[in-house]
């Protein structure tokens, strides 16, 4: 059966299921990672940056920051042009953390296109 074909709770666990056949790549940092660097590196207040990803408190971004919560796909380019990131690189990190398989099968088929500046 194909996974377009499931119902919503069958096609969810194939999904599940197949992001996690694939680890990550190591050679990136994760979203924690690049987060909590580029906090610490920039001369910005958290309260800012968090307002101007457009989180309505910072306590999401501290959620984020410790990984206990995941960063929302909708908040990838706010929150990187808030920490002076390209987000096609917090993008890329995002993928390899929370969706291995996908990311790879992008950079299968998109190669340099999405590789860029790794």
């Amino acid at each position: 059966m194909k996974i377009g074909s499931m119902k919503s709770g069958s096609r969810a666990n194939a999904q599940a299921i197949l992001a996690n056949t694939l680890a990550r790549d190591d050679d990136l940092p994760s979203v924690v990672e690049l987060i909590s660097k580029r906090l610490a590196e920039i001369d910005t207040p958290q309260t800012h940056v968090a307002r101007q990803a457009g989180f309505q408190s910072l306590q999401m971004v501290n959620m984020i920051k410790s990984g206990k919560h995941r960063l929302p796909a909708d908040r990838i380019v706010p929150l990187a042009e808030a920490l002076d990131i390209a987000p096609e690189h917090l993008l890329r990190v995002w993928f390899n953390d929370y969706h291995p398989a996908f990311f790879e099968t992008i950079r299968k088929h998109l190669g340099p296109t999405f590789n860029q500046g790794e």
